[in-house]
């Protein structure tokens, strides 16, 4: 049975993990193992589709061509990608292996390849043994997107069978029951299922380990595999990938083929060649990213230079937007200091009166304006001085009181200058807190001339084109007033 925990490890270490730049090399691709697949010539899957040679449906084609005209007739495959394939079968061939290692999840969806990527959320890797094309391979989020979509006209998008389901739909004559590259994502999901039923138990692998960096030969991997996709694409058919280890067990893969440390060394072998492109690309690519980060530090620089780009203008600064504001009352106290002064005492012919207390506001003189380096200079708050002791809300007097003095008048206002309708407004936006209720403001002189201009103006445009008639002003309907001695009844009721 095979080790579970080996298992694990080979799933939670399958994608390829490297620094941006660094290349990715034949033993990270399994580059031969890649190989052995596409360069099989038997020609032993249904194609459910008209083949990339122009055969009608259904006929027997390589795994190779299976797999790229699966991916011609995904909906997400470009057009310039599908001409690209089919006009150069070395670059159909570096796609189709890129595609089938990103449908295993041997290469990451975060990974790029081409050099001048900007993007923070990808990493560029070259693939020296396969971008000898000028083809683009695209990057690998795409190549995914593409994966995702292949499906038959006869099952629903989104869905992936299990194993048995597979199986099930082949013995009922259905095939091939689902894509060779839903197929594949069924095989990477069930992994540890499919290596329980089909690998035996003296093998400690699983089929994603197939696409790792193993002691056993890519030849034999590469016809298990195929023995397996064979078994469930095209069920009851003699398997042609069997061999003298699976002929007498009809769900057993074909044998595995150990190395030692030394012959799996001669696997997998990058060129000079490629060493050197790879090498390459990644110079290029260190220049590009310090060409990229020298202009974002340039854009994020105030150095009062345009930054570059379409749409972007340079904002005025804080002191030209008051460059032409040179009155001293366009500027007024952010936080006025309330005052309030008591009103006459209350009076009613010696009696008790209850008086209820008010107060007034009157706004501080605008400061005069100081421009410097900095237009809001700081201005510390210093507290208002302490109001008097407010008078009592009720207050007494004896009913017969011998004397009665004059209560004190309130000292006048001092006069206030007429602001112009500009003052006003900045007067206003100063010294009015926004969020309190507008029956409560106390307006000051300034305030109830405005509204007396106010009114006046709208006085002389009503009944004027195109404002309406005026309205008639009704008669005021006099009304008696009756008089009661109140006086007089309390002196008659004391006696």
């Amino acid at each position: 049975m095979p080790n579970t925990a080996a298992q694990t490890t080979s799933r939670k270490t399958l994608a390829v993990k490297h620094l941006d730049g660094e290349p990715l090399t034949r033993a990270d691709l399994q580059h031969d193992l890649l190989n052995f697949i596409f360069s099989n010539n038997q020609a032993a899957f249904t194609d459910p589709y008209r083949t990339i040679h122009g055969d009608p449906p259904r006929t027997r084609v390589s795994f190779r061509d299976l797999y790229i005209n699966c991916l011609l007739h995904s909906p997400r495959c470009s057009k310039a990608s599908r001409e690209k394939i089919l006009e150069s079968p070395d670059f159909g061939d570096e796609f189709a292996k890129m595609s089938l290692l990103s449908n295993v999840g041997r290469i990451n969806t975060t990974m790029a390849f081409f050099p001048e990527m900007r993007t923070a959320l990808r990493t560029y890797h070259p693939v020296p043994s396969l971008q000898k094309t000028n083809g683009n391979l695209q990057d690998a989020p795409r190549i995914k997107n593409i994966l995702k979509s292949c499906y038959l006209d006869t099952e629903p998008q989104g869905s992936l069978l299990s194993p048995a389901d597979v199986q099930a739909r082949s013995r009922s004559g259905q095939v091939p029951p689902t894509s060779v590259v839903n197929l594949i994502f069924t095989f990477s999901i069930h992994a540890g299922a499919i290596a329980r039923t089909h690998f035996g138990p003296n093998v400690n692998l699983d089929f994603l380990d197939f696409f790792t960096p193993v002691a056993v030969s890519s030849a034999s991997r590469a016809r298990a595999f195929l023995w397996l996709c064979f078994h469930y694409h095209e069920h009851g058919s003699p398997n042609p990938f069997s061999d003298e280890h699976a002929s007498p067990n009809a769900d057993r893969i074909p044998a595995l083929v150990l190395l030692s440390e030394e012959a799996a060394a001669l696997e997998n072998i990058d060129s000079p060649e490629e060493r050197a492109w790879g090498d390459s690309m990644t110079e290029q690519r260190r220049i590009f990213m310090a060409k990229k980060a020298k202009e974002d530090d340039g854009e994020s620089m105030d150095d009062g230079v345009e930054p570059k780009g379409r749409g972007r203008e340079r904002l005025p600064s804080i002191p030209d937007l008051f460059s032409d504001v040179r009155d001293p009352r366009h500027f007024a106290d952010p936080y006025p200091r309330r005052q309030s002064s008591p009103g006459p005492p209350p009076s009613n012919g010696g009696r008790p009166t209850r008086t209820r207390a008010h107060t007034h506001t009157y706004p501080e003189p605008l400061p005069p304006p100081h421009f410097g380096d900095n237009p809001y200079v700081f201005q510390p708050y210093v507290p208002p001085p302490a109001p008097p002791p407010s008078r009592p809300m009720y207050t007494y007097a004896p009913r017969h009181s011998p004397t009665y003095e004059r209560p004190p008048q309130p000292a006048p206002r001092p006069p206030e200058s007429q602001h112009s309708m500009l003052d006003q407004a900045w007067h206003v936006v100063m010294t009015t807190d926004p969020l309190a209720d507008s029956d409560e403001e106390i307006a000051d002189e300034n305030a109830r001339l405005d509204y007396i201009l106010r009114l006046r103006i709208i006085s002389r445009l009503r009944g004027k084109e195109p404002t309406p008639e005026p309205e008639s002003i009704p008669q005021i309907v006099p009304f008696p007033i009756i008089h009661t001695h109140t006086h007089a009844n309390a002196h008659s009721a004391s006696i």
